[in-house]
């Protein structure tokens, strides 16, 4: 015990000192139209990736807010509405292995938030160009076949931007700082749904005509978002003092390496008889990076994939008869914020309070969330119940969207944190990568047994969704910490170099 508080006290001041550096040798640099200093650059990179984030999910849920002023609009049906929506998964899941391999490159941030800014403003005007055409243009496949374009694109920006938060604070963030950072830069999108759900409503107010003045709003905030992108955005400090991955000699790993290094044989036969491998065991390091691969990657992803496709079926589970179409915007808007909210203080609590042994604080913050979320399922009706089974009113369920959502955004950013702590050696992009895919193909699987059937969205998707976050909670609670990464900072000597 006195051990682990020494090496968190030492990576503290190690963290103090190197930001103190910073203060000193950080220089001006021009990659854009403006020269920043590395400790400006810093929050304006994270700002814009947080930024992008926001409006990525905007784009993604677009058409999930407010659903009937945009059948009427286009002539579609509610599976039409439903694959609009599932483009997100479909598309991700493909691309994050492209995503994680770009972030590690050189230069891959830069690239990554380029292409994200262009590929947003391109959404928007791509989904904009029905609404230039005729009336029978708009409402026929032609008109169609835009939406789906422009929606495969956005869901294509998607790899680009989750997977980034934790290379992005590991390159430009000290030890102590990097939980907040990858929560600032998550939290885009928790405000993006929270956004869609208060502002959709608003502008469309049941109007189909209105819809063209949504889209136009969105292509406002993309166009903001490349303005940002070519006024500054540098790859990393001109100093990088942060990157853990380069210091000491270090050089990062490629999407092969990391791939390499899941796929030897000694890998699952080391798992497969228990080898628990003496110290500096080839057998024992690899079955120590799977097991903190898999077994923090999976519940992180699983239970932020059924709370993405929980939210986007958020309309119909609390919409008419049981709440307004407005009203359900606000709750949405308040489990959002309030999401956000959870993000922005566990950042900072874990980083201050938890480093080093951040999962007490994840286990906390399920057994509350898990209790919030069960008190939500029992205000709407269930297969088990047709009516609620606890009293139903608006503070009620403000109240229990609240919680949850508070609670929710404290624990997601933190699952990053974890597994690029357990599984280092690998890098934090092909981990960050791992999460976000278990994250869309989690979403994608629930998105279509909503599709095939209207009652698993209605009636199920509460229940469904208490039972999955508890048991994410319970795989959490048989699964060792183990910070290698943070260990490896605090002793030079105990860098790895490249397993052959």
């Amino acid at each position: 015990m006195g051990t682990e508080q020494g090496e968190r006290d030492a990576l503290l001041a190690s963290g103090a000192s190197l930001s103190r550096a910073d203060s000193f040798t950080s220089r001006p640099r021009k990659v854009g139209l403006i020269e920043l200093s590395d400790d400006l650059s810093k929050w304006y990179m994270l700002g814009l990736l947080w930024y992008l984030t926001t409006i990525q999910c905007m784009l993604w849920f677009t058409f999930g807010t407010d659903p009937d002023p945009v059948k009427t609009y286009y002539d579609i049906k509610s599976s039409v509405i439903d694959l609009l929506l599932n483009w997100g998964p479909i598309v991700f899941c493909p691309i994050v292995p492209a995503a994680s391999w770009l972030l590690a490159r050189p230069g891959g941030i830069r690239v990554c938030l380029i292409a994200s800014s262009v590929m947003c403003v391109a959404t928007c005007v791509i989904r904009l160009v029905p609404c230039w055409l005729s009336e029978e243009t708009r409402k026929s496949w032609h008109g169609l076949a835009f939406l789906h374009t422009g929606q495969i694109i956005a869901a294509a920006v998607g790899p680009l931007v989750m997977a980034a938060p934790s290379r992005l604070s590991a390159v430009w963030f000290p030890p102590n700082r990097r939980a907040v950072a990858t929560a600032v830069a998550y939290l885009g999108g928790s405000l993006g749904a929270a956004i869609s759900f208060l502002v959709a409503p608003q502008i469309i107010n049941g109007n189909p005509d209105r819809v063209y003045q949504y889209l136009l709003f969105t292509l406002a905030l993309a166009v903001v978002s490349l303005v940002f992108v070519l006024v500054h955005c540098p790859d990393r400090p001109r100093d990088h003092l942060y990157n853990e991955e380069d210091e000491n000699g270090y050089k990062p790993r490629t999407l092969r390496d990391n791939l390499s290094l899941l796929c030897r044989p000694v890998v699952l036969l080391a798992v497969l008889i228990g080898k628990k491998g003496e110290g500096g065991s080839t057998g024992g390091a690899l079955a120590g990076v799977l097991t903190g691969l898999l077994f923090f990657t999976f519940p992180g992803g699983a239970e932020a994939g059924i709370l993405s496709a929980w939210g986007g079926v958020f309309s119909q589970i609390a919409g008419p008869p049981h709440f307004s179409t407005k009203f359900t915007g606000v709750l949405g808007f308040i489990n959002g914020i309030a999401a956000i909210t959870g993000m922005f203080l566990g950042g900072i609590i874990a980083d201050v309070l938890f480093l080093g042994r951040r999962k007490i604080m994840v286990m906390a913050c399920f057994a509350v969330f898990v209790a919030s979320f069960a008190w939500v399922t029992l205000q709407f009706p269930s297969p088990f119940a047709d009516h609620a089974i606890a009293p139903s009113t608006k503070p009620s369920i403000i109240a229990a969207l609240c919680i949850a959502g508070f609670f929710q955004g404290m624990v997601e950013p933190l699952f990053y944190e974890l597994s690029a702590e357990a599984s280092y050696p690998l890098s934090a992009s092909f981990t960050a990568g791992v999460i976000t895919f278990v994250y869309n193909a989690v979403t994608l699987v629930a998105f279509f047994a909503c599709a095939a059937n209207q009652d698993v969205a209605t009636q199920w998707m509460n229940s469904i969704t208490t039972v999955s976050v508890a048991l994410c909670a319970l795989l959490m609670f048989f699964i060792r910490e183990d910070p290698k990464r943070l260990r490896c900072q605090l002793s030079s000597a105990n860098v790895p170099t490249a397993i052959n």
